[in-house]
């Protein structure tokens, strides 16, 4: 039975994912707009549509993603906001379609697979531009309980290897994970269970992983200049993440926030530690049915897979512990959670327990991702202060973002057309890489997302990059965590010295920012500079 495809569970499947995120799409795809991470992935998408490549022509994660979103907007033939968050819900989708695909071989009723569906689309709905991550975590929840339901099948793991070599080109540390969650399974099957992989397991699935990973192995052996770019990458990945604690609840100060705020932030501190427990609990589960493999039901399949999938993604979770790391990486614990619900458990009063701990939990889950949906966000903004948020069109469609947004926005907008800015005349420093895809402009220098500290002789390339700017937009307040070290003057100052030798500060933005142009006219002659920009009277009263 679980060894055939099953076309109608593959189309119910196919149908509930397609009008779940659908549903999410219509209620919350029109509004708001975060120009730095979400910035980076719709800009790096559009050059990648143009034709460029990420981490070659421009700073960016694996290619994977952007490869998918320019071919969705090649489907779409538009390449604006809406278009991305389009191309974000169809692979969010991929993920809810095959975790109710494998819900339903474990037997998971259809009642219950609609519940955890639709909490699987609230936890796809945040944070949107890393639906990436969540939707190949929990592909590899469903390709690991695919070699569980027949461990000694070659075909299988060499699934699994093509599976782990495709996330690989999306996100490295996705074939990172997809690897440790191969070697758990293999220990488990090996040592506990005495049901070891066979020979050509062991040859099939490394195949696998080459042929996933193909694109870019490809890419690295023909492109020296990738080839160069992708090993510099891989040398500062030290440099990635900054670290956060983890918000168990012991550590939140209930003496500030409202309510509201409070209680999503002790169901997040929860999480901490109910997710990572309920991994450990269903792999000691598993260990002590060991000695009754064959008779294991698929839906404790399920929630081993789902166990032996979650653990790699702590770390991600875990190293940056924000919510919005937090909920990119813990999606695999929705699937464990609807498949220990549907195990039948031998003392009614253990089963009943269960079910009531897998009901708690998926309360403590609802109210740690309502709270940050975008839609419910805004919703509560302007109740608690109308007028707090705005309508704006950003390319041809009309988003409700931040009122302060939506002046530096419309700012920038009225700027470039008096401008007649182009490509590469406008630097927007440190995080407003999603102003260059607002604005349809490139940008002039390969690092368009400022984020670490350069040395000297980068910044000089930088420098040269930028003869043709006549406007930079910078925030040299902007840092990460409040971290001094990471403000402009310490991470680029040789820059910030340029811009200020050879640029005005002619007005200033919301969010800290400021206007500097290279002047028109200076000097006795009164004759305008080139690559100068006359700044707006609307603009300059600002």
């Amino acid at each position: 039975m679980l060894r055939a495809l099953r076309p109608s569970l593959a189309l119910e499947a196919l149908i509930a994912a397609f009008v779940m995120c659908c549903a999410s799409f219509v209620l919350q795809g029109d509004v708001g707009f975060g120009w730095a991470d979400e910035g980076l992935l719709w800009y790096a998408s559009q050059r990648t549509h143009a034709g460029e490549l990420a981490i070659r022509d421009f700073f960016a994660y694996d290619p994977g993603r952007y490869d998918w979103n320019s071919w969705i907007f090649s489907l779409l033939g538009d390449g604006g906001l809406r278009s991305l968050l389009i191309a974000a819900a169809a692979f969010g989708a991929l993920g809810l379609a095959t975790s109710w695909y494998a819900m339903g071989v474990a037997r998971v009723a259809f009642g219950w697979r609609l519940v955890f569906g639709v909490l699987l689309a609230i936890g796809l709905g945040y944070p949107r531009h890393k639906v990436y991550e969540q939707t190949i975590s929990l592909l590899l929840v469903c390709v690991a309980f695919l070699v569980l339901t027949s461990p000694r099948a070659g075909g299988r793991w060499f699934v699994f290897g093509v599976s782990a070599g495709l996330a690989a080109a999306f996100g490295r540390n996705h074939g990172v994970f997809f690897l440790a969650t191969a070697l758990l399974l293999a220990i488990y099957l090996t040592v506990v269970v005495r049901a070891r992989p066979s020979a050509s397991s062991m040859v099939l699935f490394p195949l696998g992983v080459v042929v996933g990973y193909l694109p870019v192995i490809v890419r690295l052996a023909v492109d020296t200049a990738f080839r160069n770019s992708f090993l510099a990458s891989v040398q500062a990945v030290a440099q990635w993440q900054l670290p956060v604690p983890i918000p168990f609840v012991w550590r939140i100060d209930y003496t500030q926030g409202s309510p509201y705020d409070l209680a999503q932030a002790t169901a997040i501190g929860v999480l901490c530690v109910l997710i990572p427990t309920a991994y450990l609990l269903v792999a000691a589960w598993m260990w002590r049915g060991r000695t009754r493999w064959d008779g294991l039901p698929p839906a404790a399949l399920l929630a081993f897979a789902a166990a032996c999938a979650g653990l790699p993604y702590l770390q991600q979770a875990f190293d940056r512990a924000d919510f919005g790391h937090i909920a990119q990486a813990t999606l695999p614990v929705f699937v464990l959670l609807a498949a220990v619900n549907a195990c039948r458990f031998e003392h009614r009063l253990g089963g009943f327990a269960v079910r009531a701990g897998v009901a708690g939990a998926v309360v403590v889950i609802l109210l740690a991702w309502l709270p940050s949906q975008p839609g419910i966000r805004f919703m509560r903004m302007e109740a608690l202060q109308p007028g707090s948020t705005q309508p704006i069109s950003i390319s041809g469609s009309v988003f409700r973002v931040n009122s302060p947004q939506a002046e530096f926005l419309s700012t920038l907008d009225k700027l470039k057309r008096q401008c007649g800015l182009v490509d590469r005349q406008l630097l927007a420093m440190p995080h407003f890489p999603g102003v260059y895809a607002y604005l349809g402009l490139t940008a002039p220098f390969w690092e368009m997302y400022y984020l670490y500290a350069r040395d000297s002789a980068f910044q000089k390339k930088h420098i040269e990059a930028i003869a043709d700017v006549k406007v930079v937009v910078m925030a040299p307040e902007a840092t990460f965590d409040n971290l001094e070290r990471l403000k402009l003057r310490h991470t680029y100052g040789d820059l910030l010295d340029y811009v200020h030798s050879q640029y005005r500060k002619s007005a200033v933005l919301p969010y800290g920012a400021e206007l500097h142009v290279r002047a028109c006219g200076d000097g006795d002659s009164g004759t305008a500079a080139q690559g100068c920009c006359a700044i707006p009277p609307s603009v300059a009263a600002r």
